[in-house]
């Protein structure tokens, strides 16, 4: 057991170490120059790369895909056999090769250069055929692999992927990449849902909406209320009206205290016993904001209304729950 901690701990310690050795090349000239490049690329960013290498880019791509830098990888092999159309002028090439001499690299050269596609190479040997021909390169700066035969990629595979996620950040600094920018492409998780949907994409509209007249008797409304389940009715102006002014709401919570309190809902107008004053909501507010509120107030349903307080829909909190925000 001893043997396998210190084992790793010795790889800790090995990894930590390259890592630092990454100051020099951030610090230099051609790290600020690559992103220049990456920033001002018009076209997009092909990752590459074989092996572990090739892993490594194709993490690189995808987090500046997701992050407003238009990027996709592209392996070196598929791409000498027809996949090198999809990297076209303006285009820019990241390429990762730890020793800078992958054959792959060195026999797409030609194709690269006749369509001027600058290269940015990824590389631990600053004399390879990678640094010589990429418009910049960064040094690894690796002089020591976790493995103790110093054959298995283990710091330089570490120390490419720092190298990418500082090129990242630089870049989202750079670009002031919004909460939203980056929700938007990222639809299906958490925080894109969260910055994404709004009330509009999960009100009830339309005949769904719990309506009546300020003149109802409430055991009439009470009918309207079970026929939409929505735990409310909402009290309109008019009926015949495609957005009408909203009144007020009463809710089952309401009727609940009212029966409490030995009211006659048989001989009671609606508009007697409904809350004027209410909590709505408008049509963009995200639903995230929205549930946050009814959390807040310890409410169920949410009026959606528009500028002249004319109601044009509905939010209940269980569709805010079943939309996974």
């Amino acid at each position: 057991m001893t043997s396998y901690i210190d084992s790793a701990l010795r790889t800790l310690n090995i990894e930590i170490e390259q890592i630092k050795n990454l100051e020099t090349t951030i610090n230099s000239e051609a790290f600020a120059q690559a992103c220049d490049l990456l920033n001002n690329c018009t076209g997009k960013v092909v990752c590459m790369g074989i092996g572990k290498s090739g892993h490594i880019a194709k993490k690189i791509a995808a987090s500046f895909a997701s992050t407003g830098t238009s990027s996709f990888f592209v392996h070196p092999c598929e791409a000498g056999h027809g996949d090198a159309g999809m990297i076209v002028e303006n285009d820019l090439v990241l390429y990762v090769s730890n020793s800078g001499e992958a054959h792959e690299f060195n026999s797409l050269i030609p194709y690269l250069q006749k369509n001027n596609v600058k290269v940015i190479g990824i590389t631990n040997n600053p004399e390879s055929t990678l640094a010589k021909y990429s418009e910049v390169f960064l040094l690894l700066n690796v002089t020591q692999e976790a493995c103790p035969l110093n054959l298995a990629p283990t710091a330089s595979s570490t120390n490419t992927l720092v190298l990418g996620d500082c090129l990242l950040v630089a870049l989202i600094e750079r670009k002031q990449l919004s909460k939203g920018q980056f929700a938007s492409s990222h639809p299906f998780g958490v925080l894109g849902r969260r910055l994404l949907i709004t009330n509009a994409n999960l009100m009830k509209v339309g005949d769904d909406l719990p309506l009546v007249l300020p003149e109802m008797m409430i055991s009439d409304c009470l009918v309207t209320m079970s026929k939409k389940n929505l735990g409310c009715v909402l009290i309109v102006d008019s009926l015949t009206d495609a957005k009408p002014k909203c009144l007020g709401i009463f809710t089952d919570g309401d009727l609940r205290r009212y029966i409490v309190n030995h009211k006659d809902i048989y001989a009671t107008q609606i508009k007697e016993a409904m809350t004027s004053s209410f909590t709505s909501g408008k049509l963009d507010d995200l639903a995230y904001n929205t549930m946050q509120i009814m959390e807040q107030k310890k409410i169920s349903v949410l009026p959606i209304v528009d500028e002249e307080e004319r109601i044009i829909g509905i939010v209940n909190y269980l569709a805010l729950i079943n939309s996974g925000i």
